[in-house]
């Protein structure tokens, strides 16, 4: 029997209906223009750099960032000289996207340079900073979050818009939180949630995953903390869309008994006895796994609340016999 699955517009209210625009993407089977949320329009688009152009990119991906503190400050020094030299000229801007949809902000922010990204904050125009790549749909804050550097986190978003950080790109709807909590810096984690909206931080991408979906997955027990502290308790406990997998059901089937305990203490026991798409709670889920580690420690924490549901039954059951009673139906 064929099985229909409803479209996320249909089920998820930050999918809104709309004709495409200048900066958005048209989802072929579902005729929702999914937009960048929040952030810049993308540049005037990559194009082939001009001779000085490149000579420009090239001292930033020479530059290594583990280099002593002497060499990183000639650098600069170098970038520096070499901006003020040509800004005037009508064949060099520091703003140009390259090729692929760099501009020079990403690459200091891929190469992790606090020192090269504090320079281009200053010479780059807001819009570039905000702005972001077309080929990939990251911003220079995306880049950052990837490469795992504090220190150039905390200078974008020292610069960056309110509606750029908290922004989620068309293809796949993920804010930079969902990369940070998959990558699993807790200091980077914690930047982000100091400067997100509540509504961003909770906010799933398409596959309806949020977050703490991606952290638990992955065992990292400290964002979990983090994330934890900021989300709401409907997030917490919230399912994805095709697998109606909770963060539980994430974290208990990849064997990461600590995160199984916190979200256990977080959640509700309903959310807790939740069932996947394939009709399993996290406790029958992790019976089934073979090789899974840490695999007796998480049933029998789990079995504890298992151990629960008799009581609660029963006392709902009584309850409800009280209600009919007094009622008279």
């Amino acid at each position: 029997m064929l099985t229909v699955r409803p479209t996320l517009s249909q089920t998820l209210p930050h999918f809104q209906k709309a004709k495409p625009t200048s900066g958005s993407l048209m989802n072929s089977s579902d005729g929702v223009a999914l937009h960048f949320s929040g952030a810049a329009k993308p540049l005037e688009g990559p194009r082939t750099l001009s001779s000085l152009e490149r000579a420009f990119f090239d001292l930033i991906l020479n530059f290594d960032a583990s280099s002593s503190s002497n060499v990183i400050s000639r650098k600069v020094s170098e970038i520096r000289a070499f901006i003020e030299t040509h800004k005037k000229s009508s064949d060099f801007s520091v703003n140009v996207q390259n090729r692929k949809g760099l501009t020079a902000l990403d690459l200091a922010a891929i190469k992790g340079s606090p020192e090269i990204t504090a320079l281009l904050l200053e010479k780059t125009n807001d819009k570039a900073i905000n702005s972001f790549n077309e080929k990939n749909l990251k911003t220079a804050l995306n880049q950052a979050v990837i490469k795992g550097n504090p220190k150039v986190v905390a200078l974008l978003l020292d610069r960056m818009s309110d509606e750029a950080i908290n922004g989620s790109n068309s293809h796949n709807l993920k804010t930079a939180l969902h990369q940070a909590a998959r990558k699993g810096n807790p200091k980077v984690v914690a930047l982000l949630l100091d400067r997100m909206s509540d509504e961003a931080i909770n906010r799933p991408d398409e596959p309806v995953r949020t977050a703490l979906h991606y952290a638990s997955e992955e065992g990292h027990t400290e964002v979990v903390k983090l994330l934890l502290k900021r989300m709401s308790a409907k997030t917490i406990s919230q399912p994805d869309f095709y697998m109606k997998e909770t963060a539980l059901h994430l974290a208990a089937g990849k064997g990461h008994i600590e995160v199984v305990k916190l979200l256990t203490k977080a959640m509700p026991l309903k959310a807790i006895r939740a069932l996947k798409a394939s009709g399993q709670t996290a406790l029958s889920w992790v019976k089934e796994l073979e090789d899974l580690p840490n695999k007796d420690a998480i049933i029998k924490h789990l079995e504890q609340f298992e151990a629960l549901v008799q009581p609660i039954e029963r006392w709902s059951q009584i309850f409800e016999k009280g209600l009919r009673k007094l009622s008279g139906i």
